[in-house]
């Protein structure tokens, strides 16, 4: 664990604060302060925080407190707030601390180390003796509290909250004494633990998911639809509106379903949420929620924003619901009424605390017993739960195979088709649609983002009609099998370029972007070189922007050979470009 620093904000703090309400965007802000207001000024906040501190102009029923920020490498990782006296509400529930851990900073030890130096912090202040309170259901928080001597002086019901608290008395140099003794005795402190207990949970993007080899069996797919044992939820959520059919999965994965709801007690049975995920949906989730990372944390690498998006969607190469092998599921009763099961089906384990891991004890008691229910039935037929969410379980995919420890997965991702055929002028509008988007993904940050904003499909139909209708040249479709959809083009014709030797030109290849990665790019330069070569061209080019390092590294990897650079003037701002050639 890197060192933390637990301190009060200073002046020099304003950009690492405000950094820090971006990740409480999704939750109750007062965990993160009770002072800030959007448009308040720092400095003003910082005053207020003063004053509190040294009693003044306290609200009734307020006591003196410290607001201390916990800072980890110019990031703040959670607060602590150090009540200097108690008033007749702090004495029941509430005490002399309070604090809380980011959201992404959570399972790292922390909220350990945190209370640690806050109890030095409290003899600093001249208190001996401090009351510290919790809710019975945060076992985490009444853990920590126990790894340090503590007396726990009784447990009682609020009414308020409904719910059991915990109210602990802490002599301070007790506590310190003890952490020093035990720290000294082993090196492995509690909050290391924890961080071993976080990292055994083994994600789906781990590397060594990937490298399980896939020796598919050949089982037949199956239409749930034709099952008439499982309830399917035909209100389709956002990400199965994007499927033909989310209802299809392998054989052997609907006879263990239909085996698994027979486990279940009478009153209960499956609701099949959804099954097959075509590879080109789960591209498009994948990178939209990696998008929302990067906004929401600016700060994470790339690396942590995977690793967190993979908590909740699969990358492309690993996804186990485009084998066909994953379902994801709730429970219901014999009415078709979702029960309870802690969190709703699909929700994000950031927005929820991670209330989504199955294992997680944050949750009601009848949450608890219906998770216990579904993992016994899917367990008992040979099915693996992914541990961040609980509607989600597997068979016969990577994941499966390695936490079964089976020589190979029994299921490969069905990849999108394509067809490549000739462009007419009726597809004009879904070229125009291409063409648009993709300059729209393809080139933020690399071309002038207003221009950008201002790009419309209509300002593109026209340019597409008439490249249709253009005998000199050749533009080429790509249609995807599964949505008889056009996802992608390209156009080929004579060289427009006066300086160059070529005869022949790719003047653009466009693929939406969830498309990309399944050969469809590759198909259409294909299709367009070999009618190129028909045509008895000898020498083909193609100018990319020199920033647009994806589209380089294509055409270099279908053997562009380098040919020089030039620029290009788009509304008045010029762009470097450089030029490929191919020799027919």
């Amino acid at each position: 664990m890197s060192k933390l620093n637990l301190r009060e904000l200073t002046k020099h703090d304003e950009k690492v604060f405000l950094d820090g309400l971006k990740d409480w965007e999704n939750e109750d802000l007062s965990w993160y302060t009770f002072v800030w207001k959007t448009g308040m000024n720092f400095f003003e906040h910082l005053e207020i925080l003063e004053q509190q501190k040294n009693k003044i102009n306290l609200q009734t029923g307020k006591v003196p407190s410290t607001m201390l920020y916990a800072f980890v490498e110019n990031k703040i990782v959670g607060r602590l707030s150090v009540r200097h006296e108690l008033n007749k509400g702090l004495l029941e529930r509430g005490g002399h601390l309070g604090y809380a851990v980011s959201p992404l900073a959570r399972n790292r030890g922390y909220a350990t180390e945190i209370y640690k130096q806050g109890l030095e912090f409290c003899r600093k202040l001249g208190l001996e003796k401090i009351l510290v309170t919790c809710s019975d259901q945060n076992t985490a928080s009444w853990k920590i509290i126990e790894k340090f001597p503590a007396h726990l002086e009784n447990r009682f019901h609020d009414t308020i909250k409904n719910e059991m608290v915990r109210r602990y008395w802490i002599n301070i140099n007790e506590a310190l004494t003890s952490s020093l003794q035990q720290t000294q005795k082993d090196d492995s402190s509690f909050e290391e633990s924890l961080m071993k207990l976080q990292n055994s949970l083994i994600l789906i993007s781990d590397s060594k998911v990937k490298e399980i080899p896939i020796v598919d069996n050949g089982d037949d797919w199956i239409d749930l639809n034709e099952i008439p044992e499982l309830n399917l939820d035909l209100e389709k959520h956002k990400i199965q509106s994007l499927s033909t059919n989310p209802f299809i999965l392998r054989k052997q994965v609907v006879e263990k379903l239909i085996l698994a709801q027979k486990q279940l007690p009478n009153s209960i049975k499956f609701q099949i949420k959804e099954g097959f995920r075509p590879l080109w949906v789960q591209n498009k989730f994948w990178k939209d929620y990696l998008r929302y990372l990067k906004h929401k944390f600016p700060l994470m690498n790339l690396l942590e924003v995977e690793e967190e998006a993979a908590k909740y969607i699969a990358p492309i190469s690993v996804a186990p619901h485009s084998t066909g092998g994953a379902v994801d599921l709730v429970l219901i009763d014999n009415n078709g009424v979702e029960l309870d099961m802690g969190t709703e089906f699909n929700a994000s384990p950031l927005k929820t605390n991670d209330r989504t891991y199955t294992g997680n004890t944050e949750i009601t008691k009848a949450a608890k017993a219906n998770r216990k229910i579904l993992k016994s039935a899917m367990q008992s037929v040979g099915f693996i739960n992914y541990p961040t969410e609980w509607w989600h379980w597997s068979f016969g995919d990577q994941y499966w195979a390695l936490m079964k420890n089976m020589p190979n997965a029994l299921y490969q991702r069905k990849v999108p088709q394509f067809n490549i055929r000739i462009a007419t002028v009726d597809d004009a509008l879904a070229r125009a649609q291409v063409h648009t988007v993709s300059w729209k993904s393809t080139y933020e940050g690399i071309i002038d983002q207003t221009y950008l904003d201002s790009l419309t499909v209509e300002q593109r139909i026209p340019g597409a009609k008439n490249r249709a209708l253009n005998p000199t040249l050749h533009c080429f479709v790509a249609v995807e099998f599964e949505t008889n959809r056009i996802v992608g083009f390209a156009d080929f014709g004579p060289c427009r370029e006066k300086n160059s030797d070529a005869d022949c030109e790719l003047y653009a290849i466009y693929i939406l972007e969830e498309f990309q990665g399944f050969q469809a790019g590759r198909l259409l330069f294909e299709k367009g070189l070999d009618k190129m070569k028909d045509l008895n061209y000898k020498k083909m080019m193609i100018s990319v922007l020199e920033n647009n390092h994806s589209a380089r590294s294509f055409y270099e990897k279908l053997g562009g050979h380098f040919d020089g650079t030039d620029f290009v003037d788009i509304q008045d701002i010029r762009y470097p470009t450089v030029t490929y050639i191919w020799v027919l």
